[in-house]
């Protein structure tokens, strides 16, 4: 008897519902506390830490410009030193989605 081991698609499709509700919701919570203090700025990556360059770039620029950064990312590569060592940055990872 031949057994097929292939998923059926449900969990995937419950995974990416639930990320489209939760996503908004965490958008949401970052920005009421942004609005608390004007100096601070968030950015979600939906993606690696260490494999978002350009990203990287913004916070570390945001960074020198004085703000407070929140960065949200998936945890993953080697996160660069920069932005460890930069006390503007605050670095909140998350595992990652395997979708």
């Amino acid at each position: 008897a031949v057994v097929s081991t292939q998923s059926t698609g449900i969990p995937r499709l419950m995974i990416v519902l639930l990320l489209l509700f939760l996503l908004p919701i965490l958008f949401l919570v970052v920005l009421s506390r942004i609005l608390h203090d004007t100096n601070k700025v968030g950015v979600i990556v939906l993606g690696d830490v260490g494999r978002s360059p350009r990203m990287r770039n913004h916070c570390l620029s945001l960074a020198q410009e004085d703000f407070t950064v929140q960065y949200v990312a998936e945890r993953g590569s080697t996160i660069h030193p920069d932005l460890l060592k930069n006390t503007s940055v605050n670095l909140y990872l998350t595992s990652p989605w395997n979708l």
